[in-house]
């Protein structure tokens, strides 16, 4: 997991598989920034994943819900096709979900490009 500062959104990108302690470090890295150096938005940028299941899924919608209640926003970026049609499939829910196909389309829409 890398994250990477832009003005006041934090890019938090996943490697090809999110492991326990990826989530984690995840969690802590979105939170800590989130709280105490004013990021306004996370954008998780999962491309590199191949695989998302839904337990894996359900942990990022737990990130999701605490950055909320910190009073910042967070989007999802990069899921690739199978990924969507599994969580559609299963019944997953992607109520209220902002997801981008490209981390430029994010940048844009957030305002946070260049």
């Amino acid at each position: 997991m890398i994250s990477t500062r832009i003005r006041d959104g934090l890019v938090v990108t996943a490697g090809t598989e999110l492991s326990d302690q990826a989530l984690l470090g995840m969690t802590d890295t979105a939170l800590e920034n989130v709280r105490s150096n004013g990021v306004r938005t996370v954008i998780f940028e999962l491309s590199a994943l191949r695989v998302l299941d839904r337990a894996e899924f359900r942990e990022i919608r737990a990130i999701q819900q605490m950055i909320r209640m910190l009073g910042a926003n967070s989007v999802l970026v990069g899921l690739r096709p199978g990924i969507v049609m599994y969580l559609v499939e299963f019944d997953e829910d992607l109520s209220g979900i902002r997801a981008y196909q490209t981390l430029e389309d994010a940048l844009d829409a957030l305002g946070l490009s260049a």
